[in-house]
């Protein structure tokens, strides 16, 4: 689904200072929401793991839920 519920987009700018104390909404000003789809790996499994090539260096993607 590719819409933007504006409520939703409200609910996380006002939570965001919980988190994140000097943070206040005036910062999301002028900042248009988007959205996109979220990978997902064919069998829908994530790819979790370090990589070969850099020791220091861990991936965690494809977890997007297509359902």
């Amino acid at each position: 689904m590719k819409n933007i519920n504006p409520v939703r987009v409200q609910g996380i700018i006002q939570s965001v200072p919980k988190y994140y104390p000097d943070f206040t909404p005036r910062y999301s000003t002028g900042i248009k929401p988007w959205c996109g789809l979220r990978p997902c790996s064919p069998d829908g499994l994530p790819y979790v793991g370090r990589t070969a090539s850099y020791p220091n260096l861990s991936i965690a993607t494809g977890h997007a839920m297509m359902a």
